[in-house]
């Protein structure tokens, strides 16, 4: 069931013709963004780096 909520709350359908070279460069936490791709669960939410 969790999947599928995942993948319901995807803004995009990455395989319906989806250009990987378009994002090769994008990091992979704004793509998540982006897309909104969740994570798999809470716990694997980074905060961010003030370097």
């Amino acid at each position: 069931m969790h999947a599928l909520q995942r993948g319901a709350a995807c803004k995009v359908d990455l395989s319906d013709n989806w250009n990987f070279w378009e994002v090769v460069d994008v990091p992979v936490q704004e793509l998540r963004d982006r897309y909104g791709i969740l994570p798999l669960c809470l716990s694997t939410i980074k905060e961010p780096s003030n370097v």
